[in-house]
């Protein structure tokens, strides 16, 4: 009886471990722009708005792309994800959300991001992808939903 039971569980177990996807990711830190140490970058991300911003090297080339941050409400911002290129900078998508992280799982060679939304639950989150067709963040569900996945 006990050993049918520890069979039951075990089986479960298995199936919520493949069925269920989850995201190994790392925090993103975010530091007040005017603490960020590469004042070029800041200056040539002027017109963009944000209070916040993070270095991180998403498709690792070793070239850092920068997540600003822009509060909405208390708990609340808007991120952009922006990357250098030669004739200035490059947005690569927005979202919003009460967290985000970086995953480390990549899409077309590019780390996807985890979006938080919800203050009372933080294991909810949207995964965003690289979608190569537009060079943009995407939502995962939409790449699967617009086929081109």
């Amino acid at each position: 009886m006990i050993l049918s039971r520890f069979k039951t569980l075990m089986v479960f177990v298995g199936i919520c471990a493949f069925a269920l996807p989850s995201y190994a990711g790392e925090s993103i830190d975010f530091i007040d722009k005017s603490a960020f140490k590469d004042m070029r970058i800041v200056r040539t991300l002027s017109q963009h708005s944000f209070s916040q911003i993070a270095a991180i090297d998403l498709n690792n080339d070793s070239i850092d792309e920068y997540i600003l941050a822009d509060p909405l409400d208390g708990m609340h911002y808007q991120y952009e994800i922006i990357a250098s290129i030669d004739k200035g900078v490059a947005s690569l998508g927005k979202l919003k959300g009460t967290k985000l992280m970086a995953a480390y799982d990549t899409h077309h060679g590019v780390r996807n991001l985890l979006g938080f939304d919800d203050v009372k639950n933080d294991y909810e989150y949207e995964v965003y992808q690289w979608d190569a067709a537009s060079s943009r963040f995407v939502r995962e569900r939409d790449l699967k939903v617009g086929g081109r996945k």
